[in-house]
């Protein structure tokens, strides 16, 4: 079970560490190389948490398997997180900390679902009324879902905003539902 306070201690830290050494960019890349590698080989997850083997050659074994370039900064935090037994929290804390430098960043992750692919022009226009209205930079995050029948949600920061047609007819539904004497 993942401790999300524990995730946004150790993100915040390992930010404010990179943003120190001017290292946030490079810092967020080796972080995601080494969520994908970690993703990829599930068996990494489950060495590392074995208590049969020995603090040192976990953090060697690590050593060995990273990107060869990744920053020792990355390296030294990954075995703090071995150390703690955290290291099963590592893909919570790399999404937090990715939340902290888009944000420092200005940039602003949205989540728009349509019933099919949006044509480049409404995503344009979609991009720019959201940096508007956010004033932020947007980096949209495309979703088909054919379940909400038309229209569009979209989605920023725990903000919902459902402007679909499957939502409307549920309205509408209720609203006959309502109106109807007993």
């Amino acid at each position: 079970m993942i401790d999300h306070r524990a995730t946004g201690r150790y993100s915040r830290a390992l930010f404010g560490l990179a943003e120190k050494a001017a290292a946030l960019k490079q810092t967020d890349a080796d972080l995601e190389a080494v969520c994908l590698l970690v993703e990829k080989h599930a068996e990494i997850t489950n060495l590392v948490a074995n208590s049969t083997i020995s603090r040192p050659e976990k953090e060697d074994f690590i050593s060995k398997i990273l990107p060869p370039k990744t920053s020792s900064l990355v390296l030294h935090f990954i075995k703090i997180l071995i150390k703690k037994k955290r290291f099963r929290e590592l893909v919570a804390i790399q999404r937090h900390f990715r939340k902290l430098y888009e944000k420092q960043q200005g940039l602003q992750e949205v989540v728009a679902v349509t019933v099919e692919t949006m044509s480049d022009a409404n995503e344009k226009r979609l991009v720019e009324m959201l940096a508007k209205k956010l004033k932020a930079e947007i980096r949209l995050v495309k979703e088909v879902d054919p379940r909400i029948i038309g229209g569009l949600i979209v989605r920023f920061n725990g903000t919902e905003i459902d402007a679909s047609y499957q939502s409307r007819l549920a309205e509408v539904k209720q609203k006959l539902k309502a109106s109807i004497p007993r």
